[in-house]
């Protein structure tokens, strides 16, 4: 009886000849990763040859007899446990493609309706086809056994992956790797012997030319690795949830100066694309469904794409995936996966979460993630970016709501959580810059904190206001305190971020909480570092009467009596060069004013949930000529043209950007909390009462209504509908010359 050693050698060799030298398509034609008969090309085949035939580039295709779907469970091709599962994907320009196999279909549908593609191929790595040993998953993605090094040292650097690290398909080195198509099957919880497996997993040893000393924004090498029309731990069916899997799709940093997982001198593989890849041909073909892992994706590195997946969302894009119960961080972990983040990473630059706005598949490019329900904010959060962040768009995402924009998800943590260790985020761009691309669809709708009691179980002791009280800790990391909109955790320094055109409903104060400063408030309390760079601070009383110093003014005011015609305001001057103030005009969400108010007791700086639900108005340039209020700090905004109904409650932030960024895309901006909001007032009618010749040369103009300031504008041709402003009043009269020509005045 040959070995299985013997076997393999003979089966890769006959395979290469078969396929000659010129070949450059694999079919696998068996689902048995056993089966390696005269003839037969499985999986592990497949990829055995296309990391050995020479060629520049291969594809694997399917053809397996049967109407499927076809489970080709992970090999076990040895005792050891670090021999088993595929090999790990070596040769650059690859493609896996599961659509090739008779039977499957790529979604057609749009990303905001259901998933309606069909699989045939299913990678099923579960743990019910293994014994104990060895574990499932590709070859441990261990560097050292890879490359030979120690990677345990500055000289050889601190390698990301570890002999823990698995995954089902895995890749080194290579670059151009295309996986779609397949459905990915995998129950290891993290707990299970320590081992971490992912689905597909990439890494990459760092160039020997290159210095690591500096963090190399910019530089780090494009692998473009591209994950499209894949579907992790759902089966075909569309229903059914594989309960499992650390990561679907893990992209780890390798070179770090120092073992310290948030050093700098970090080295990453760039250039992911989980989803629709820029300006493709076929968008909906590249939707990927995520269920079920304790970050659906993690990757770090520059430029990377999360664009058109479900998260958690089964095919039908209405029902979410929500293991029950949800525990208490800290409780003891159980048989589910404590899901922690849908998009995990560090060192995230110039990359694209949703929308992109370029005007290409804008539409299609969308994220829908399900609710986290868990019992408090911090370490949790569906977007979980540590590390820092920098350039970062994030758009037209849809959280804690289905794809019909109405049904509520049970949800209750953070939209997204920013860390700054140790580089401070910069310039994130969260929802439009309303450059005139794509603005409607850029908006992220965030709906959070529902079903209400879900979080506030125990209003009446949770959050425990005397630690709040006692200058202690901040209700933000206690049971009961209200996940923020934006968790930016560890920050420490100033930061960037613009956050306009969104649609929220019941979330906390947003998109700031004013809680967030030092976890522990005895080491620097009332600090709001977040703010620095952008105004002066100021002196206040803290809830605790004492007196403090920090950002706490950097709220636009509205004043109560703005109406239909002028919206009037206060805000706070910028430090140079931040100067330009970009007020934004939304409807106030009221389920969030209604649910804030009860729970008010946890702040008396910004009593209620303010944010907006409904963008009315935009690009409003503070101390500019749209502004009627010639005071520094100061607006008056004429908002008739908007036709915006009397009694309509809303609700505006004032962004902080230097000249120039008005209308640009990923215009650098600071945007303030959404003011407290208020009812615009009924606008009376302008009539004009006289028009009278003074014969002197002038003549007057009176008028009864409206709102001051008037504007009086002239025109010479009505046809043209050219109107010029030639004054700007407070009484309603104005005398002036008349000229030659015959003219047309209005006020507004």
């Amino acid at each position: 009886m040959r070995t299985l050693g013997k076997l393999l050698f003979g089966a890769v060799l006959g395979a290469m000849l078969h396929h000659g030298a010129s070949a450059d398509i694999i079919t696998v034609n068996t689902a048995d990763n056993t089966d390696f008969g005269v003839g037969k090309t499985n999986l592990w085949l497949a990829i055995t040859v296309a990391n050995t035939n020479g060629q520049s580039a291969n594809t694997i295709q399917f053809n397996i007899p049967g109407a499927g779907p076809h489970h080709l469970v992970t090999p076990q091709l040895s005792t050891n446990s670090l021999a088993g599962g595929y090999p790990i994907i070596t040769n650059h320009n690859l493609t896996i493609d599961g659509y090739s196999q008779p039977g499957a279909l790529p979604n057609t549908n749009t990303i905001l309706g259901r998933n309606t593609a069909v699989l045939k191929i299913v990678i099923d790595s579960r743990e019910a086809h293994y014994a104990t040993d060895p574990r499932v998953g590709a070859t441990t993605m261990d560097y050292s056994l890879i490359t030979g090094k120690t990677y345990g040292n500055s000289t050889d650097g601190y390698a990301g992956f570890e002999f823990i690290d698995a995954a089902q398909i895995g890749i080194f080195d290579a670059t151009n790797i295309t996986i779609k198509g397949l459905c990915f099957l995998n129950d290891f919880a993290p707990i299970d012997d320590g081992l971490g497996v992912a689905s597909i997993a990439l890494g990459a040893d760092y160039p020997t030319n290159l210095c690591v000393v500096e963090h190399f924004r910019h530089f780090y090498p494009d692998y473009n690795l591209h994950v499209a029309g894949c579907w992790f731990n759902l089966m075909p069916d569309g229903t059914t949830v594989v309960d499992g899997g650390y990561n679907a799709v893990r992209v780890q940093r390798h070179r770090a100066e120092s073992n310290n997982s948030y050093t700098r001198g970090r080295w990453s593989p760039s250039a992911v694309t989980i989803g629709v890849a820029q300006n493709s041909l076929n968008p909906r073909a590249e939707f990927n469904i995520i269920m079920s892992q304790v970050q659906g994706t993690a990757l770090q590195g520059e430029r990377n794409r999360y664009c058109g997946n479900f998260f958690n969302v089964l095919a039908d894009g209405i029902h979410q995936y929500f293991p029950d119960p949800q525990r208490y961080p800290g409780d003891p972990l159980t048989s589910y996966v404590p899901t922690t983040a849908f998009i995990g990473g560090c060192y995230a630059g110039y990359g694209v979460i949703g929308t992109d706005g370029d005007g290409v598949n804008d539409v299609e490019e969308r994220n829908v993630f399900a609710g986290l329900p868990r019992k408090r904010s911090n370490a949790c959060a569906q977007i979980d970016h540590q590390s820092g962040s920098y350039h970062v768009k994030v758009a037209g995402n849809y959280i804690g709501v289905a794809v019909d924009g109405v049904t509520r998800w049970t949800n209750s943590t953070s939209a997204f959580r920013f860390s700054n260790r140790p580089d401070t985020p910069t310039n994130c761009v969260f929802g439009s810059e309303f450059d005139g691309v794509s603005d409607d669809l850029e908006a992220n709708v965030i709906c959070n904190n529902w079903p209400l009691d879900y979080w506030f179980e125990y209003p009446e002791f949770e959050p425990d206001l005397m630690l709040y009280y006692a200058h202690q800790l901040s209700p933000r990391y206690q049971p009961g305190a209200p996940p923020e909109v934006m968790n930016w955790d560890s920050i420490v320094g100033a930061f960037d971020y613009s956050f306009r055109g969104n649609k929220l409903v019941n979330n906390f104060t947003a998109p700031h909480s004013p809680f967030s400063a030092s976890r522990d408030r005895s080491s620097e309390p009332w600090y709001f570092p977040s703010y620095t760079n952008v105004i002066a601070s100021s002196p206040f009383t803290a809830p605790n009467g004492t007196a403090e110093e920090g950002a706490t003014n950097f709220v636009t005011v509205l004043d109560p009596s703005s109406s239909t015609r002028r919206l009037r305001g206060t805000f706070p001057l910028g430090i140079d060069p931040r100067t330009n103030v970009i007020v934004d005009v939304y409807v106030a969400n009221e389920e969030g004013l209604v649910n804030g108010a009860k729970f008010q007791t946890l702040t008396n700086i910004l009593p209620v949930w303010a944010q907006g639900e409904t963008t009315l108005a935009y690009n409003f340039e503070a101390d500019a000529a749209a502004d009627l209020n010639p005071l520094p700090g100061a607006f008056i905004f004429d908002i008739s043209p908007y036709n915006i109904p009397a009694g309509t409650k809303v609700t505006v932030t004032a962004s902080y950007a230097q000249a120039g960024e008005l209308g640009k895309y990923m215009a650098a901006m600071h945007t303030s909390r959404f003011s407290l909001p208020v009812t615009l007032n009924a606008a009376s009618s302008i009539s004009i009462t006289s028009i009278v010749d003074n014969g002197d040369g002038t003549g007057t103009i009176t008028w009864t209504g409206g709102d001051t300031p008037y504007v009086v504008e002239e025109s010479t041709d009505l046809g043209s509908g050219v109107w010029t402003p030639v004054a700007l009043v407070d009484t309603p009269t104005i005398t002036g010359p008349i000229g030659q020509a015959a003219a047309f005045y209005r006020i507004r």
